[in-house]
């Protein structure tokens, strides 16, 4: 008899589809309250969405990255709003670039803390007893509810920024509590409304020296496979789920629309049109190729990390520009939009056109479009849905 080993699903991404709905069902809420409402904030701490990549010696989840992205990309599915902050709230990922002792006492007995954080060093770090913080930053997505901002500075040398040997500017990120900061409250925007991505200011705030950290060219103070990542890996880590969500939901719109919408003169609906479907089919294999990617490179970089810190390791940064996860846009109409995905043509897809004459290439989509009869398809025969792998889940 076989045996047949069972897959058990990962708490936190169970977690994320159990409050997808409600993220989902408030997202109008969130869009007019231009940040996430309390009650929603409160529900994803509970859940641990802002502990993902939290070192588990401070109380987070430590995940692998290829389950950081899956749970995120469940809630950026949701809604985008919802999805980017809580994204954005898992930058207490970071406090691994302090000494573990530094990072509990800034934490205390709040393991569902939760972060805003801005990189640009337009803060200025004066040496004092430790140093004083001045400075205001942009686009803290989050910081209405953040424990902590993480905000990049530079330290002066008088009037101008310290030097570091073969590293320029002594950039670093100083955190401190929200507390001890100001809220300028200027997000007023349509895109990512509900975001709340303000700008934050300190004046003359005394910030200890160990609460600094040159994260961007030093490597992380705690332990375990995770904090192998480079810095800028791991951010690529937390943010490259949004534009998967985000996407993912724009195809699902347009399938679950395409039905009820007649382009006139014609009486039926667009989804039974054959340019519409082989949009469609192209878009889903855009973003199904580009998801794999995504989890391919991921699963290489974490097979193949150093077991321990090695000087000079480097791995892979962001997605290319011009891979199709980048090409994923929103669009909103009057405050919540439904977010739709813009594509663009690339000379590579020229050859598929040899491969699949242009109505068989629409077939594929009847796979998002189930309610389309099998009269609707047109052209030749070709290779039917089941034989096209890029729709393969």
């Amino acid at each position: 008899m076989t045996e047949h080993a069972t897959t058990t699903l990962d708490p936190s991404l169970a977690a994320a589809r159990d409050l997808a709905p409600l993220l989902s069902d408030r997202a109008l809420v969130t869009e007019r309250l231009g940040t996430l409402p309390p009650d929603l904030v409160a529900e994803a701490r509970r859940a641990g969405l802002f502990r993902l990549a939290l070192p588990r010696a401070l109380g987070g989840a430590e995940l692998e990255p290829a389950t950081i992205v899956e749970v995120l990309e469940e809630t950026c599915r949701a809604d985008s709003s919802a999805g980017w902050t809580i994204a954005l709230g898992n930058c207490t990922a970071f406090l691994a670039w302090l000494e573990p002792g530094t990072a509990t006492e800034l934490i205390g007995d709040n393991p569902e803390v939760t972060s805003a954080c801005a990189f640009a060093p337009t803060g200025r770090l004066t040496p004092a007893t430790g140093f004083r913080l001045d400075g205001k930053w942009s686009f803290l997505s989050g910081c209405l509810h953040a424990d902590l901002f993480i905000c990049g500075a530079l330290v002066m040398d008088g009037e101008q920024p310290r030097m570091v040997d073969q590293r320029g500017p002594d950039w670093r990120l100083a955190v401190f509590p929200a507390a001890d900061g100001s809220v300028i409250e200027n997000w007023d925007v349509a895109g990512l409304r509900g975001t709340g991505s303000h700008d934050v200011a300190a004046t003359g705030l005394a910030v200890p020296a160990e609460h600094t950290m040159a994260s961007f060219f030093e490597p992380a103070r705690h332990g375990g496979p995770l904090w192998r990542f480079p810095f800028f890996t791991l951010v690529g880590t937390l943010l490259v789920s949004f534009p998967l969500g985000v996407a993912r939901r724009a195809l699902d719109e347009f399938a679950a629309l395409a039905p009820t919408k007649i382009r006139p003169p014609g009486p039926a609906s667009i989804a039974e049109e054959g340019d519409v479907q082989v949009a469609l089919a192209q878009a889903e294999g855009g973003l199904q190729s580009a998801r794999a990617f995504v989890f391919d490179t991921l699963g290489t970089l974490w097979d193949n990390r150093p077991r321990r810190r090695r000087a000079g390791y480097r791995a892979a940064g962001p997605l290319p520009a011009g891979h199709p996860a980048g090409h994923a846009r929103r669009d909103h109409r009057g405050g919540h939009g439904i977010p739709l995905l813009r594509r663009r043509r690339h000379p590579r897809r020229a050859p598929n056109a040899a491969l699949l004459p242009r109505p068989a290439r629409g077939r594929p989509a009847h796979l998002l479009l189930p309610q389309l009869s099998q009269a609707v398809c047109q052209g030749p025969p070709g290779p039917r849905p089941a034989d096209l792998h890029v729709l393969a889940r």
